[in-house]
């Protein structure tokens, strides 16, 4: 029974650790012509999924007609987002979103790229700056947020995935619940010597 706890235990523990990259959909807003203004908001992490495709999450809610919110209405602007260790585009580079101008003749992105230090290369400055780019300031915190400012998405860069507490956390449980076999075990053994 102990080591069902125990295993148990680390499969619930484990669920901490899959955090990843993903987006959550707001509920729409009417646009005042019978369409929808779609909101969402992402959680980036460092990890090999990119290019993420944002599409469901820009057409959330399924056909215009059904309340969904049209693809060419709500694609996000092209171009670059830096943060720099000092938010100029001189500065070190720490991470870049790339809304990569995939659909509608190029003047909408519906899918980002994440770089970062020791991951994917970085884009030439020549690439963004043919492109347009918004620097800003990187927080050394980890946690990059990104708001366009429209009221209807947010972006957040984290720099690591969950890491060393959760699983300090997870090794005081495992040695918790083994501290509970062992009593169980002695209190046994007194029950099986009386």
């Amino acid at each position: 029974m102990p080591l069902v706890l125990v295993a148990f235990s680390l499969l619930t523990t484990q669920a901490v650790f899959t955090q990843t990259t993903t987006c959550g959909n707001r509920p729409n807003k009417p646009d005042g012509s019978r369409g929808f203004i779609a909101g969402f908001d992402c959680k980036f992490y460092r990890e090999a999924v990119y290019p993420f495709n944002l599409t469901s999450y820009i057409t959330h809610g399924g056909a215009i007609p059904n309340g969904g919110a049209s693809l060419s209405e709500n694609a996000l602007m092209p171009g670059y987002v830096i943060w720099t260790s000092d938010g100029t585009i001189t500065g070190t580079w720490m991470g870049v979103l790339d809304f990569d101008d995939n659909i509608l003749a190029g003047t909408g992105s519906s899918q980002v790229f994440l770089f970062w230090p020791g991951g994917p290369s970085f884009p030439s400055l020549a690439t963004v700056t043919a492109a347009g780019y918004l620097v800003l300031p990187w927080n050394p915190s980890g946690v990059e947020l990104f708001d366009p400012g429209d009221g209807n998405h947010t972006i957040t860069v984290r720099r690591n995935l969950p890491g060393p507490l959760q699983s300090r956390s997870m090794n005081c449980r495992i040695v918790e619940l083994s501290g509970v076999d062992e009593s169980n075990r002695r209190a046994e053994e007194g029950r099986v010597a009386r």
